[in-house]
């Protein structure tokens, strides 16, 4: 276990230097998709190059001694104490608290199904429509999207699914999960949720700026963030339409 907390530890120290790197170089920078490739990189940089190891072979030529058989020594039995096993201790903390954080990834994901299961939907080519009450939408899970399509305006109801249907065709719920799971297992890295964090404002920038220029007025697309800007339930683990950013988004 001991090995493995170590390649932890090296992972979160991957991880930290790409995110200090995505912020002094990359942070205003608006090649979005580049971005991603970068932020994707470094969850795969953090997660393979702590498993690479370099070993090297010394062969030492150890000195002989030569005892008397006459020697009359006596060997003396030491009652030795049991130290206390910190590495077991770190290690039980360390993964009842992930274990925490995957059980919770699992029950939002059977939230997420069980929203589909109760819900109609609509088959529109390889988007999946599904019609809900919740205020908290529109948000999108793979090919699956979330709306409530009485809750807003025909005009801003194409834009919003404009919007998710970029989340669908980039597959932005894997990014997504990966950062979820990111924050599960590096969890003790205050740095791995700012990670998250930037992973999820990326992804919004890129299906705003497509949404954006495929539409006819840039304007009413900026207006419609405005208007939405307010609504503060967002359901985890989703690509959603609902940002607390909404003026870098503009």
């Amino acid at each position: 276990m001991e090995s493995v907390l170590f390649y932890i530890i090296k992972s979160a120290g991957i991880l930290s230097l790409f995110y200090i790197l995505y912020i002094l170089l990359l942070k205003n920078d608006t090649a979005f998709t580049a971005n991603r490739r970068f932020l994707l990189g470094g969850i795969l940089a953090s997660a393979v190059l702590p498993a690479i190891y370099f070993t090297k072979t010394v062969i030492v030529n150890a000195p002989v001694f030569a005892y008397s058989q006459f020697s009359n020594t006596e060997l003396v039995t030491v009652p030795e104490t049991q130290p206390t096993d910190w590495w077991l201790i770190i290690s039980g903390i360390y993964l009842v608290i992930s274990v925490f954080f995957l059980l919770q990834l699992l029950f939002r994901s059977v939230l997420i199904f069980r929203t589909i299961k109760k819900n109609s939907s609509n088959i529109k080519g390889k988007y999946n429509i599904v019609e809900t009450s919740q205020a908290s939408g529109p948000y999108s899970f793979f090919n699956y999207i979330f709306i409530n399509s009485k809750a807003v305006q025909k005009e801003e109801l194409d834009l919003m699914l404009n919007h998710e249907k970029v989340h669908v065709d980039q597959f932005h719920s894997i990014d997504m999960l990966l950062a979820n799971l990111l924050t599960a297992v590096l969890w003790f890295n205050p740095l791995s949720w700012f990670y998250k964090k930037i992973i999820e404002q990326n992804l919004e920038f890129i299906a705003d700026h497509e949404t954006a220029f495929a539409s006819e007025c840039i304007q009413q697309y900026q207006h419609i963030l405005v208007k939405v800007s307010t609504n503060t339930h967002q359901p985890a683990l989703v690509n959603h339409f609902y940002q607390s950013f909404i003026k870098k988004r503009i």
